[in-house]
């Protein structure tokens, strides 16, 4: 059902009972108003129903709100459709709700947290990743944690830690691919192939036998035809030089990256709000594209990669190349790390929480959470007693 009030856009479907099953019954409830989309489903062309249904949600300027109700009956095709929307709808004023019946409290706080896994995928594309670690850590601790989500949550603890160069991420990433391979679904096994191939590019994993097996994984979502899986984990294969190019099959932003159309693919992640991404389409371009690019990657706090850039940028002969961030040296008397330091040092030059989140390039929340750190590391109870206690300590950021 679609409804279009004044000020938001909801489309509403719900999952059918497990006795009478009905692959991607929510879309179906969405697409009675839409004949492109029903079109599309009664076809059962999977590509063609994700298009239209981007095209639907797009369509709109007002915010938008997708309700997907008892989702404890979701099939996997409808547990698909909401990742994908996860990945492609990462902007301000597009949401995914789910609903379900109230059940045992077992079952309701098993979807709470398959909501949560959700949003840890949400806030480790956004480069909210300060929120996406502590949640992915609450889900993969939690006992009663469904599989599907706590395999979901430990692929993306494992990137995180990939990504932010942290020494636990191989013990992590190890458990990430066992628990993937238990499943056997594309989705777990397309995705953590992808950040496993990301982590060997880092140089982090180097294992003739695992590249082999992401040659393997690679051809399979081919044959099922899982276009995103495809895309991210050829991306780093041919980054690696595994692969001769990027398959047909991809998405366009990874089709764009193998034509050598970086431009094109750093604006359409830069229009989802997605800056790890948009930072590693950037560093293929020229020295100042680098330049950009080791901006927005020392924002969010990917050292590995920052690294990589600075490398390519001191073999061109680039003298003046940005430093990362003094305060990993300065924070450690104080029990600061070097992102709540850096936060540290913005909050003495007087900015809001919402300007630091733009000069780091991240999430205003994210922010609030480095503020009430920084407050509660230091005792004190102001922003200004804590750029205080900070200077009296010999701190600077």
């Amino acid at each position: 059902m679609i409804e279009r009030q004044d000020d938001v856009f909801v489309l509403r479907g719900g999952c059918d009972d497990l006795l009478t099953a009905r692959p991607l019954g929510p879309i179906w409830d969405m697409s009675f108003d839409e004949p492109s989309l029903h079109e599309a489903l009664a076809e059962d062309d999977r590509e063609a129903t994700f298009r239209a249904l981007v095209e639907l949600l797009t369509r709109s300027m007002r915010p938008t709100i997708i309700i997907i109700e008892d989702v404890h009956w979701a099939d996997d095709a409808t547990l698909d459709v909401i990742r994908f929307l996860g990945r492609d709808l990462a902007t301000a004023n597009k949401w995914i709700a789910t609903q379900r019946r109230a059940a045992e409290r077992l079952q309701r706080t098993a979807f709470v947290v398959f909501g949560q896994s959700l949003a840890i995928q949400h806030d480790l594309l956004a480069g909210d990743w300060v929120a996406a670690q502590s949640a992915a850590r609450q889900v993969v601790n939690n006992p009663i944690t469904m599989e599907n989500a706590r395999t979901a949550a430990t692929r993306v603890l494992a990137q995180l830690l990939i990504r932010t160069g942290n020494p636990d991420a191989k013990t992590v990433i190890q458990d990430a691919w066992r628990l993937a391979n238990m499943t056997k679904e594309p989705a777990h096994l397309g995705r953590t192939a992808g950040t496993v191939a990301e982590y060997v590019w880092l140089g982090g994993w180097m294992d003739d036998a695992i590249t082999n097996q992401l040659l393997e994984v690679l051809d399979q979502m081919k044959l099922q035809s899982s276009p995103w899986y495809v895309g991210e984990l050829a991306l780093w294969l041919w980054l690696d030089g595994r692969i001769d190019a990027i398959p047909v099959e991809s998405p366009p932003p990874y089709r764009m990256l193998g034509n050598g159309e970086w431009e094109k693919a750093a604006e359409w992640f830069s229009e989802r709000s997605i800056p790890y991404e948009k930072a590693l389409a950037l560093t293929l371009g020229d020295t100042e594209d680098k330049l950009e690019a080791l901006t927005i990657l020392d924002g969010v706090g990917a050292d590995p990669l920052a690294s990589k850039v600075r490398s390519q940028l001191k073999a061109d002969g680039v003298t003046g190349i940005p430093r990362r961030s003094r305060g990993a040296a300065n924070a450690g008397h104080l029990g600061l790390t070097t992102r709540q330091n850096e936060v540290l040092g913005l909050l003495g030059e007087g900015l809001t929480n919402g300007e630091i989140a733009d000069r780091l390039y991240i999430s205003t929340r994210t922010v609030d959470h480095h503020v009430s750190a920084i407050l509660n590391k230091l005792g004190v109870n102001s922003r200004k007693e804590a750029v205080t206690a900070a200077s009296e300590a010999g701190n600077t950021p």
